[in-house]
C-alpha cells in the first residue's frame, strides 16, 4: 500500500499544473503548557505567561477543541468542582502488605497489634 502512494503523487502532479503548488509554510501562535498545581507556562505571539493565568489559558483551549457539546460540559463540570472542593483523599489499609513490610524478627502477636493501632 504504501507503494502506491509515489505513482499516485506523480500522476496527481501530471494532472494538476505546476503554477498551483506553492510551498507548505506554518507558523505557529504559540505554545502553552501545564506544569500541574494549577500553573502553567504560554508563549502567545512572542508574550510570555507563566502561573494561574497560563494554566486557565491552557484549559481553555483544550476544552474549545473537544469534540461534543456533551463532553465540554462534562469535563468543564469536573474542571468547575475540582476548583471548589478539596481532593477527597482516602487510605485503604492492606494488612496482608502491612504483616509483609514488618520486620522479620517481629512475633505475629506484635504485627497483629501494629495492625489494629492504624484503625
Amino acid at each position: 500500500m504504501a507503494m502506491r502512494f509515489p505513482r499516485r503523487s506523480k500522476s496527481l502532479r501530471k494532472k494538476v499544473p505546476e503554477s498551483s503548488f506553492r510551498k507548505f509554510r506554518f507558523k505557529t501562535i504559540g505554545q502553552l503548557a501545564t506544569i500541574g498545581h494549577r500553573a502553567g507556562v504560554a508563549s502567545i505571539f512572542g508574550v510570555n505567561i507563566s502561573g494561574f493565568a497560563a494554566w486557565w489559558m491552557w484549559r481553555t483551549i483544550y476544552l474549545s477543541k473537544l469534540p461534543r457539546l456533551e463532553k465540554k460540559i462534562r469535563v468543564a463540570l469536573d474542571w468547575t468542582l475540582d476548583l471548589l472542593f478539596s481532593k477527597d483523599l482516602c487510605q485503604f489499609l492492606d494488612v496482608r502488605r502491612v504483616h509483609d513490610m514488618a520486620p522479620a524478627d517481629m512475633s505475629l502477636n506484635e504485627k497483629e497489634e501494629a495492625v489494629s493501632s492504624l484503625h
